[in-house]
């Protein structure tokens, strides 16, 4: 467990330094990218990272906010 969050920390501390991106963003970001044009609802964005949809939401939120993603409404 130390190990693999000794990795999770190094991987985050230096994407930041390279893109200003974090590992939570590149987390997102991966997974919406084969989304295709459509994107991702919430809830399956939180299941394919094994995520809580809350966190989720929260760290779109956020993301949207610097221009990362773009939330839109569903049309189902």
């Amino acid at each position: 467990m130390r190990v693999q969050l000794r990795m999770d920390y190094e991987m985050n501390r230096q994407l930041q330094a390279d893109s200003g991106l974090s590992l939570s963003d590149y987390h997102v970001l991966v997974a919406l990218s084969g989304a295709g044009e459509d994107g991702m609802r919430v809830g399956d964005l939180a299941a394919h990272i094994g995520w809580e949809r809350s966190r989720v939401s929260h760290q779109l939120r956020r993301m949207e906010q610097r221009g990362l993603t773009r939330r839109e409404t569903g049309t189902e």
